[in-house]
């Protein structure tokens, strides 16, 4: 049993339940922020049960991002100062936001979470979870433009999600390099189903691909030839997350976490189509011109957001040391077209 006590944020959200179904495995002690702590606290119990862990032990606080101080009681706001390190995951995911409320989700809301390490001088480990398009070497002009607070353009440019994901990188980097707290920064790809089971439960990333195939109305697939949509497993992402505390040689540093075997998106996207019986597009669409489209309403048949198409590209990113961590961890990456065909079978008894 391992008794060092630990903030888990985002714990009902699809990465964060697996989370939380990991830390509980080990055997750490934590401490859930739940909006609405009864209700949700009964379904994370019910569906680590279902999951392997019999007795979760668990113990909840309400609170929620978008609250100044995430809304906490005087009391709670003690706990937490006292935790042994920090998991947050929780964001705002969600197309079609405006800035305001994706800003104040996202981004202001991590001044509570600094004043909680600020406030804890024996926190031993903030782990924060981003996104992996901070890495993209064609946006690194834009988190130039969010370090010098020019961030209208970018939400303009971006969508209120993704740049305010950005955003929030750029200040918890900036301010964490003015603290003594150890952090670890996890940048995940487009996360899909479980590896075993290819259980998933959100509806955007590949489901939306793969409901559109569905239903016969992706007739193109959307990019250039080289262009992809980098894939991670769900439950390998768990695991490593969960496992860079017990690195040291982790502290202070950043993972890009995707699957490099991850074909080039005509490839996935056919993938996807024979797991579904179905004959795969075999044209192209531009992605500006496919943007134009859904902005301009003439793309309702794709039922996508204009956003989405974003994270689609032909940039690589350096998995290097995230594959070297894993493999200390004893982690291997799952076989990337069984894991998408476990997805499609998930998803298609899902939707029967």
């Amino acid at each position: 049993m391992n008794e060092s006590t630990w903030l888990l944020t985002g714990a009902t959200g699809f990465i964060g339940r697996w989370l939380l179904r990991e830390l509980e495995s080990k055997g750490y002690q934590l401490i859930l922020l739940l909006r609405r702590p009864q209700a949700q606290a009964a379904e994370l119990r019910s569906w680590l049960q279902a999951h392997g862990v019999h007795n979760p032990a668990f113990t909840v606080v309400a609170g929620d991002l978008a609250q100044p101080g995430w809304g906490l009681s005087e009391q709670d706001r003690r706990r937490l100062e006292q935790v042994t390190g920090i998991f947050h995951l929780a964001t705002r995911f969600a197309w079609g936001m405006t800035a305001a409320d994706a800003r104040r989700a996202n981004v202001t809301s991590l001044d509570t979470l600094l004043a909680l390490v600020d406030a804890n001088p024996h926190l031993q480990r903030l782990v924060w979870v981003g996104g992996y398009m901070a890495g993209s070497p064609k946006l690194q002009p834009v988190l130039q433009q969010l370090r010098e607070g020019l961030w209208q353009p970018v939400y303009r440019r971006l969508g209120a999600y993704e740049a305010s994901k950005l955003e929030s990188y750029v200040k918890l980097q900036d301010a964490l390099t003015q603290r003594a707290v150890a952090w670890t920064f996890v940048h995940p790809s487009t996360v899909i189903g479980a590896s075993d089971s290819g259980e998933i439960s959100q509806d955007i990333g590949l489901l939306k691909l793969l409901d559109a195939l569905q239903k016969g109305r992706l007739s193109a697939v959307p990019g250039r030839a080289r262009d992809w949509l980098p894939i991670v497993a769900v439950d390998y992402l768990a695991r490593f997350i969960a496992g860079v505390i017990e690195q040291p040689a982790a502290a202070d540093q950043q993972y890009w976490v995707l699957d490099d075997g991850t074909p080039r998106l005509t490839e996935l996207v056919a993938w996807l189509a024979q797991g579904l019986d179905l004959p795969a597009p075999r044209s192209r669409i531009p992605v500006w011109l496919m943007k134009f489209m859904l902005n301009a309403g003439l793309g309702k048949r794709w039922d996508m957001s204009a956003e989405s198409l974003n994270f689609i590209d032909a940039a690589r990113y350096d998995t290097g040391p995230a594959l070297a961590l894993a493999q200390q961890m004893g982690l291997t990456m799952p076989h990337t077209r069984t894991t998408v065909a476990r997805m499609v079978e998930y998803w298609r008894a899902q939707s029967a």
